[in-house]
């Protein structure tokens, strides 16, 4: 590995940290959740974070089914309610 792509490959480690972190404080496990997926908007409650920076599980509150979705990704449209 080169010098060059070493370097980038730590810079873009410390990015994905920091984006974990951000969604982790954003999203933490137990808070209220909205999400479009599907067309589809659901309500429910964070149960974990992936291991992509930005993905988040949670429950679905009306039919109990586990789901994800990225914080970063504009379609989710993931917003805290609580």
């Amino acid at each position: 590995m080169t010098t060059k792509i070493r370097k980038l490959d730590e810079q873009r480690k410390k990015i994905y940290e920091a984006l974990s972190a951000a969604v982790k404080e954003a999203f933490p496990i137990g808070c209220k959740v909205r999400a479009v997926l599907g067309g589809h908007e659901i309500t429910g409650t964070v149960t974990g974070h992936g291991w992509k920076p930005d993905q988040v599980y949670f429950t679905n509150d009306q039919t109990g089914k586990s789901r994800e979705a990225s914080a970063t990704y504009v379609g989710h449209d993931l917003t805290r309610v609580s």
